[in-house]
């Protein structure tokens, strides 16, 4: 399994995004929070399976 690494500024957008979601409705901040979690633990598991090609 890898290791994730979010940079400050990267954990700062997200929570901007969280405080934004959450004024456009209640629960919607932890919920962007809860799928950015998700997403960040599927991409441990497996870097490669959602890899794109241009």
């Amino acid at each position: 399994m890898y290791k994730i690494i979010l940079l400050p500024l990267t954990k700062n957008d997200i929570k901007e995004a969280a405080l934004w979601y959450e004024k456009k409705q209640k629960g919607l901040g932890k919920r962007f929070i809860s799928i950015v979690r998700k997403k960040t633990e599927s991409i441990k598991i497996a870097p490669k399976a959602n890899f794109l090609r241009y």
